[in-house]
This record gives structure tokens, sequence and C-alpha cells, in this order.
């Protein structure tokens, strides 16, 4: 039986943690380590451990290390060494124990200190990477100016580091991987299944109903990443086409619900639960889905027989000011375009004008 460390930064996360458990992970003990950088993720984690999916369940208190780069030198100092010798780390909980395997998808320095934490009990360790939505198939692995100094002193010490230990990407979509990973597929989440019925007790999900037919899935973009790209103006644009009763807005979770309220738009009042466990056990086959360009649309609709129809309405936004979109932008329309998604992609487009998302 091997002893595995999943470590969640977001709900998505936490939910392929939850089916590895379920169906590869089944025979293995399991603790996952959940950031407090998730809305409400000290109360998940309450309600995770009385459900006994996992053997155990840590809240990861990262946010403040997540910030470092503000912090001073002697601090980045710190955290250099702890990251070449491996001690004296964080204090998390879960460090001091020996894992045959960790899993991640977030690098940076709190993550690369307990991986040098757990390499100290365990040189053999294998590490492994799970996807973020399927705009994360890229090999997301870099080197930040600090590695360039921690990486070569590891190596003069004996120590491997973290890339050198890496061996699986665990994806929903293994034929669109092209990582030097060994890809190893998850399996679907089905409806009537034991993760499904795990996220409707953890997210109290049976509270969220959709009357409305149309949902937009806002994103991040007219406040990141650049010049704002006019999201909220379609928005305004859309529920003035098909009439502001028949359509409601799924706010992101760093998003101002206010912003939406303001302008008279319905609001999701379960916008904080993830939309992933929403989705999951439901039929939204009758429903339209919209966006800009956020990646939740496809997560489980693409995973499901009876799929929504799926508008991305980045073309009827200015990204030209906010390079973060752009890019998001293409990984989108290179999606779209693989032949291999074509039966699973079969009712999600990119409209050139905003009539075609009339039913």
């Amino acid at each position: 039986m091997r002893k595995i460390l999943c470590v969640c930064n977001t709900y998505f996360q936490l939910i392929e943690a939850i089916q590895l458990k379920n169906v590869l992970f089944s025979k293995d003990s399991v603790t996952v380590a959940f950031s407090n950088l998730s809305r409400n993720a000290g109360q998940i984690i309450d309600r995770l451990s009385t459900l006994k999916v996992f053997n155990s369940c840590y809240l990861w208190q990262c946010r403040e290390q997540m910030n470092l780069q503000s912090s001073n030198r002697k601090e980045n100092l710190s955290v250099t060494i702890k990251e070449i010798v491996g001690n004296g780390g964080f204090g998390n909980p879960f460090e001091s124990d020996f894992y045959d395997d960790l899993i991640y998808y977030n690098q940076f320095d709190n993550l690369k200190v307990v991986f040098a934490e757990l390499y100290e009990k365990n040189p053999q360790i294998k590490v492994s990477r799970f996807e973020e939505g399927i705009f994360s198939y890229a090999d997301g692995e870099y080197l930040a100016k600090k590695d360039k100094i921690v990486n070569p002193l590891r190596k003069i010490l004996g120590k491997k580091t973290l890339l050198e230990c890496q061996h699986n990407f665990y994806c929903f979509y293994p034929e669109l991987y092209k990582g030097h990973l060994n890809p190893v597929q998850i399996p679907k989440i089905e409806a009537d299944e034991k993760t499904a019925q795990v996220l409707s007790k953890l997210f109290h999900t049976s509270t969220a109903v959709y009357p409305q037919k149309y949902i937009f899935f806002s994103s991040v973009f007219d406040f990141e990443g650049g010049a704002p790209v006019g999201e909220l103006n379609v928005i305004k644009q859309v529920a003035a086409l098909i009439g502001n009763e028949n359509l409601i807005v799924k706010v992101h979770p760093r998003d101002s619900i206010d912003r939406f309220v303001s302008a008279g738009l319905n609001v999701d009042n379960n916008s904080a639960i993830p939309w992933e466990a929403i989705q999951l056990g439901r039929d939204f086959s009758n429903h339209i889905f919209l966006t800009v360009n956020s990646g939740s649309v496809l997560s489980v609709s693409m995973l499901q027989e009876k799929k929504p129809k799926i508008h991305f309405l980045y073309k009827l936004c200015d990204l030209c000011g906010n390079p973060a979109a752009s890019v998001n932008t293409r990984k989108i329309s290179e999606i779209l375009s693989e032949t291999c998604l074509k039966d699973k992609l079969s009712d999600v487009d990119a409209p050139e004008s905003l009539d075609a998302i009339l039913d």
C-alpha cells in the first residue's frame, strides 16, 4: 500500500483528488492538503474530514508563503535554504510524514519546500502532476530565478530536484497531453457513482437551481492580465437580446458580484460553489453556456453524454490590450480545432455575432 500526498490549491484539483482516491488509489493511503487560497477552504476541509474520503485531511496554510516575492530579502533567503536542504519548513503538519508519492499542480516556493522535506524522509519519492482544466495540458514546468541557485546546490549535495522526480501526469484526456511525463487517465466521473455523491454532500449542491436557459460564466480579464476586455458590456448585450429573465451570471471567484448586480443582472447566489461540483450529476443539455473564455464551461461538459451548447464570445471583446486574455483565447482556439475532440466539442463554437446564441 502506497502513501500518497495530494496538494490541492483549487476546488477542481480537490475534485480530481477525490476521484483519484475513489478509483485509482482506493487501496492506498491518501492524504489531501487543501490550501487556504480558496473561498471557504476551512469549512470544506472540516466537512470533507467527516465524509471519510481520505485517510487524512489538512488545511494548508500557504497564503503568506505565496506572497514571498513582496517580502524582505531575509525571508527569501530563508526559503531558498529550506528548498536546498529540506528542513525547517513552514510547519505544515503533513510535512513530517513519510510519503511514497507527491501529486500537485501549482509549482511555487511552498510546494518546493514541502518536496524538499519529503525527499529527506524518502529519496525515492515519486512526484506527479494533475491537470487544472483542459488548458493546463502543456508542460507547466519552469525554472524560477531562484531555481538556478537551488537546483545546482541540491545536485552538489546529492539531492534530486522536484522536476527530476516527476513521473506521471494525471488527466481526463491523455490523448491531448504532449509533454514529457507519462499521461495517466483519470476515469470519468459518473453522475451515479461515489465521487459525484461525495461532491453533492461536500458542497450542498442541491441548493443550486437554474431555471434560466442561459448561464454566463464570467472570467477574470476585465480586471486581470491587462486592459479590460469589455466582458460586462457583452453580458449586458446578451441580456438585452435574450431577456434578462432568461440569463444568470455565474461569477468568477476573484470577480466582484457587485458590478453585475449594479448592472441589473441576475447573479448566481451559489457562485462560491465550484461549478464542476454543481454540473456533475445534473443534466444541462437544455441550457446554453456562455463565456468570453472561461475553461470551466468545458471541464465537465466534455465528460458528459448529454452536453449543453457552449458559445465562447471572445470574438466580441477587445483583447488587444490584454496579453493574458489573448494567450487564453489562443488555447481555446487550439482546443476547438483538435480533431480528436470533434465529437466532444460538436456543440461548442466561438461565434462572430451575438445572434448565433439564439436557440
